[in-house]
């Protein structure tokens, strides 16, 4: 027998847990994805996602409509050039390419971060 996820609804300006705009967890979605709701003007660091594929979709702001794939391992950041963009977050554990069980972590090593959040598998380069 299958044992399947409780589905949920999160009203506008809510969000799990207590934390704002955080619209679902790899707590409640048994670690398959993060997705939180977001106003980005200057943006996180240059980072890197070891562990998941990050994708936003912009909800509102210049690039209003628009869909950006991130895949892992790849340094990026982004930011808003003129008003702050809202955008929808999605963090999702990848999946290896090569097979289709979860992909495993790598360790980190300090030549490739410059600080580390384990929890999210983010790491901050300086």
């Amino acid at each position: 027998m299958t044992d399947f996820l409780t589905g949920y609804v999160v009203p506008a300006g809510v969000g799990l847990a207590g934390v704002p705009g955080l619209k679902a967890s790899q707590r409640s979605t048994d670690g398959a994805l993060t997705v939180f709701e977001a106003s980005v003007g200057a943006g996180p660091p240059l980072h890197v996602h070891d562990r998941e594929d990050e994708c936003f979709y912009v909800l509102d702001g210049e690039l209003s409509g628009s869909f950006v794939f991130l895949p892992r391992g790849r340094p990026h950041r982004f930011w808003a050039v003129a008003e702050p963009a809202r955008l929808l977050l999605i963090a999702v554990r990848a999946v290896s390419r090569t097979t289709s069980t979860r992909s495993t972590p790598r360790p980190p090593t300090t030549s490739a971060a410059g600080s580390v959040n384990a929890t999210a598998s983010t790491w901050f380069r300086g």
